[in-house]
Formats: structure tokens, C-alpha cells, sequence
């Protein structure tokens, strides 16, 4: 049928395959393309040259997702371009205070985090200097300090301790 239709009218045959093509795309809702960022955040794939970060929240939203998703075997240039990732959103407007769904602070994230540990104090020391609620508990009714003592990295918790006044 289309070379039918292509022999009688090439012209109305290229304008309806056209249509067709644009037709079968679906755009993207805001959300979808949110939860594609955060995969792809999770991933070290995001690409930031295209990416607007004027919008606080969303910023804050993408670092969780950064910090997130490492696991054993993750290759150690997945691991770097997340550090990088998750370096771009400290330095852009965030929300210090987020809570994520499980009514987390970025710096309980931060110290449960598997990233590298000195990248860990520093966007911790980032997040506290930038006022985040350091002494907050997360469900279980642990602070950041607790949590980072419990998982044996002492210097997390003296950092935390510091800004705490526990010297």
C-alpha cells in the first residue's frame, strides 16, 4: 500500500510517515523526566550540560539521587562521576534541610551513604556549615553523629561532634 501511495504522491506519502513518527512520540511529563534525572544521577550518566539548576529543590532532590545506588561492583569511574555529580549539586541552591521520603536530612543521606569517605566529610562539613539540622533523627531516632559511630567511622562522627560542640 504505501508504495502505492508513494508512486501516486511521494510528497503527501514523506508528510504522512512524518506525521506518523511525530505522532508515536510521547512527550515526557515533568515527572517522568525527574525520575529519568535521578536514574541517570544514580547511574553517573546525567548529563549537566543541558541541565537547568535554578530550581533549589530539584537540585536537592538529584543530590540524593547522586549519593545513592552504589553497591559492589560498581566501577571506580561510575564512582567518580557521581562524586562529581554530587559535588555540582553542593554547589548549586539546595535545600540544607530536605526531608526525603523517609523523612531524612541530607546529612543523615550523606553519612549512610556508600560514596568515598573523604568526599563524605566534606560534603558533610558543606552541609553544616550551610546550616543543615544536624542534630535531627531519623525513624529509627538516630542522629547523624550515632549512625556514623555505629558504622565504625569515628572521624564522620567527631566532624559531626565538632559542629555539635562536643569537643
Amino acid at each position: 500500500m504505501l508504495s502505492t501511495c508513494w508512486k501516486r504522491s511521494p510528497i503527501i506519502t514523506l508528510a504522512l510517515l512524518f506525521l506518523c513518527i511525530s505522532c508515536s512520540k510521547k512527550e515526557m511529563t515533568p515527572e517522568e523526566i525527574l525520575a529519568k534525572q535521578c536514574t541517570d544521577a544514580q547511574q553517573g550518566t546525567l548529563d549537566l550540560t543541558a541541565y537547568d539548576s535554578s530550581d533549589a529543590q530539584r537540585n536537592t532532590y538529584l543530590f540524593t539521587c547522586a549519593i545513592d545506588g552504589i553497591s559492589n561492583g560498581i566501577t571506580e569511574n561510575k564512582i567518580e562521576k557521581k562524586v562529581e555529580l554530587a559535588n555540582y549539586f553542593l554547589e548549586q541552591p539546595i535545600e540544607v534541610n530536605y526531608l526525603d521520603e523517609n523523612q531524612e536530612t541530607l546529612l543523615l543521606a550523606v553519612t549512610q551513604s556508600k560514596m568515598p569517605k573523604q568526599w563524605k566529610y566534606s560534603a558533610a562539613d558543606t552541609l553544616m556549615m550551610n546550616g543543615v539540622d544536624i542534630g535531627a533523627k531519623n525513624a529509627q531516632g538516630f542522629t547523624a553523629q550515632v549512625i556514623a559511630a555505629h558504622s565504625g567511622d569515628s572521624q564522620l562522627a567527631s566532624l559531626i561532634g565538632h559542629f555539635l560542640g562536643d569537643d
